[in-house]
């Protein structure tokens, strides 16, 4: 499997931006930090009341002990309900006060706990406003030290030891006594999958770890090569690569909260989506369906085939019949080669397995006949199949270098190299 990470490059958006929430300082201890927080025995925060309803919210304690339960980078699986008096608006590393009115983007990040004081805080990070929008001039009361909240949102806890709300995805469900509501009927659970019309959020997408999966998000940057570690930061310059980064909002700008997304090569996705040929797509929202996994650390999405760009599809829908409706064309390896890249039409070629590693669970090899060489990018068991199975392959027909195979795929390229992607098995001999 060729290295599709070699370096980190993530763009910044050149409208104002938050500091991530690690970079901002707690002005008092908070709950599960310092002198706070629990021993390694599992011993909870004192103080917790409530169980997250409406009816009997949680308070900054509670909110703390689910929090501290989950994974370093997980999402609860529902939202709550939480309880207190706002002791501060947090401050970016510049003293910029977080609060709605700062740039465009409505949200709010501050501390809560139940008398205002010091004792026991809990952190909401970008939280939305009333009714779950962002606020607006016009809207009502900024958010004030000492003002009551309701908050509605899901937990995480960030980096493995800072409980706090997801961002962007909790709001101010009541401020000194007025709601305007914003509660989804069916609370904020998500389905165990998604689909096109209610995809997966990033944060969902990061804590289900695994799968096919619909994701939506912001394209926040773009990355070129290994990601090196979640210290890593956003940088303005030589925004050039074609694998790009999904975040929740469209003005993130941690690292560590976005996924990298390895747009395949020699599709019409990395096409129109990438931002070196296409930097106006910096900040715009996209759906993607691919499969959820690691990535040095970092949770990513891999083998994207299908997208919604600006209300476009683009590529093969998940379920639907990946060949073309057309014949697929019969063609040597130097007429693939001669051909224009495309996911759209299908070639079938048949030549001899050289450079095939010992268990490759990919299929990743050179393929030679009469007329010319050609690499090909992996091989499914059958048309539409699941990926990393070939060594199953190997196995049924005895596949190995010097046998003859026959596979169907598209024309496409890397760094100028041709390949053969999107190819399905058809037959062998040896």
């Amino acid at each position: 499997m060729k290295k599709l990470f070699k370096s980190l490059m993530i763009v910044a958006m050149t409208a104002m931006t938050f500091t991530a929430c690690q970079d901002v300082p707690a002005p008092y201890e908070l709950p599960g930090t310092g002198a706070n927080k629990p021993d390694e025995g599992g011993v909870e925060v004192e103080g917790a009341t409530g169980d997250g309803t409406l009816a009997s919210p949680f308070n900054a304690a509670a909110a703390t002990n689910v929090a501290l339960k989950l994974e370093s980078g997980a999402v609860s699986e529902q939202a709550y309900f939480i309880k207190g008096k706002v002791v501060s608006i947090a401050t970016d590393k510049n003293d910029n006060v977080l609060n709605f009115d700062q740039g465009t983007y409505g949200n709010a990040s501050f501390y809560i706990s139940d008398d205002g004081s010091a004792t026991n805080q809990f952190y909401c990070y970008r939280v939305l406003y009333l009714g779950n929008k962002k606020w607006t001039s016009g809207d009502g009361d900024i958010l004030k030290v000492g003002d009551d909240v309701i908050v509605y949102a899901k937990l995480t806890l960030f980096n493995g030891k800072t409980p706090e709300t997801v961002q962007n995805e909790g709001f101010i469900y009541s401020l000194n006594g007025v709601s305007k509501g914003g509660v989804p009927e069916e609370g904020n659970k998500p389905s165990d999958h998604s689909t096109l019309e209610k995809p997966y959020t990033v944060s969902e997408a990061v804590a289900a770890g695994s799968g096919n999966e619909y994701v939506k998000g912001f394209i926040v940057g773009s990355v070129e090569g290994q990601v090196l570690s979640s210290g890593a930061h956003f940088s303005t310059e030589n925004a050039v690569a074609t694998n790009i980064m999904l975040a929740a909002s469209a003005d993130e700008t941690d690292v560590t909260k976005v996924m990298v997304v390895q747009l395949p090569n020699g599709t019409d996705i990395r096409t129109k989506l990438n931002l070196k040929d296409n930097a106006g797509n910096l900040g715009k929202e996209v759906v993607l369906y691919g499969s959820i996994e690691n990535y040095f650390g970092q949770m990513g999405l891999k083998s994207v085939t299908f997208a919604v760009l600006d209300g476009v599809e683009i590529g093969t829908k998940p379920g639907s019949d990946p060949a073309p409706s057309g014949d697929v064309q019969t063609v040597t390896v130097s007429q693939f080669n001669d051909a224009a890249e495309s996911t759209s039409v299908w070639y079938q070629l048949t030549g001899t397995i050289s450079n095939l590693k010992a268990g490759d669970k990919y299929g990743n090899f050179d393929l030679t006949d009469a007329t010319g060489s050609v690499y090909v990018y992996g091989v499914l068991s059958t048309k539409g199949g699941a990926k990393q199975k070939f060594q199953e392959l190997v196995t049924a027909h005895n596949i190995q270098n010097g046998t003859t195979i026959t596979i169907i795929g598209n024309r496409g390229s890397y760094n100028g190299k041709i390949e053969v992607v999107n190819a399905y098995f058809v037959s062998a001999q040896n």
